[in-house]
C-alpha cells in the first residue's frame, strides 16, 4: 500500500518553491493588491469614513456600519470578491499543479490554458465547499455546545476530504462537480490523517511567514500551495507513485 510520507511532500514543496519563489511570490502580491482593490471599489458609500471613525469611539459610525450590513449593502462586494477569489484560486492551482507534474519551473501562462467551462465548474466546487463551511455559524445558534463541537468536527472532516476536488476538476475537465467531489473523497480514503498533517504543517509555515512579515507570508503561501498540489498528485497517482522523483 502506498504511504504518503510527510517529509517527502514538504521536501518536494520546498524544492519547487525555491525554483519558482520570485515569480510566484510576485503573483501572490498582485493577487492581494487586486483583491483589496476590488473589495474597496465595491464598498458601500460612506463605509470607509464610518469605519475610520469607529476607531475614535464614534458610536453613530458603528451604528451606520451595522445598518449597512443589515441592509445587505455588502452583497455585491461579497459576490464579486468570492467569484474573483475562486477564479484566481483555480488559476493558481493550475500553475502549481503543472509545475508539480513537470517537476520544474512554473509557467504563469498555464493558469490561463483551460477552457472557460473548467473555471466555471471549479467556481461551482468552491461554492459547494463554501456552503459546507458556512454551516458552522448557522449551527452554533441552534445546537448545544457538545453537539456543535461533534458536528463541527464532522463538517471539517467532510471539507478536508473534498478539498482536493478542484485539482481533480483541473485534470478531469469532463467531470461534473459531483464527480470531482466524489473523486477527492476516494483518493483521500485511508490517507486522511497524513493529509491533515500536511495541512497543519502548511499552516505552521504560514505562521512562520507571518512572523517574518509580509514578504515571508507571500513566500510561505508558495510553499503551502506546492505542499497541497504535491499531496494531490501523490494521492492521485498512488498506484504508480513517481511524483517524488525530482530528477524524472
Amino acid at each position: 500500500m502506498f504511504k504518503l510520507e510527510i517529509g517527502e511532500v514538504l521536501n518536494m514543496a520546498w524544492e519547487l518553491a525555491k525554483k519558482n519563489w520570485l515569480k510566484l511570490t510576485l503573483l501572490n502580491l498582485i493577487y492581494l493588491v487586486i483583491a483589496m482593490g476590488i473589495s474597496i471599489a465595491f464598498l458601500p458609500e460612506g463605509f470607509i469614513d464610518a469605519y475610520l471613525k469607529t476607531f475614535q469611539g464614534d458610536q453613530n459610525a458603528a451604528n451606520r456600519l451595522i445598518s449597512m450590513a443589515e441592509n445587505g449593502n455588502f452583497m455585491w462586494q461579497s459576490i464579486i470578491s468570492a467569484l474573483f477569489q475562486s477564479i484566481c484560486a483555480t488559476i493558481a492551482k493550475i500553475i502549481y499543479l503543472k509545475a508539480v507534474r513537470n517537476k520544474g519551473v512554473a509557467n504563469i501562462a498555464d493558469g490561463f490554458s483551460k477552457p472557460m467551462s473548467t473555471y466555471i465548474k471549479c467556481a461551482g466546487v468552491s461554492f459547494v465547499l463554501s456552503l459546507v463551511t458556512s454551516a458552522w455559524g448557522l449551527l452554533s445558534e441552534t445546537l448545544p455546545t457538545i453537539v456543535y463541537v461533534i458536528v463541527l468536527l464532522a463538517i471539517l472532516y467532510v471539507y478536508i476530504r473534498c478539498y482536493l476536488s478542484i485539482f481533480v476538476m483541473i485534470e478531469n475537465e469532463d467531470d461534473t462537480i459531483g464527480d470531482a467531489l466524489k473523486s477527492s473523497w476516494e483518493i483521500t480514503k485511508g490517507y486522511t490523517w497524513p493529509y491533515i498533517v500536511v495541512l497543519l504543517a502548511s499552516m505552521l509555515i504560514m505562521l512562520v511567514g507571518v512572523i517574518a512579515c509580509c514578504v515571508g507570508v507571500l513566500f510561505a503561501m508558495v510553499i503551502a500551495m506546492f505542499a497541497t498540489a504535491v499531496t494531490y498528485a501523490a494521492l492521485a497517482d498512488k498506484k504508480n507513485p513517481t511524483i517524488f522523483d525530482l530528477e524524472a
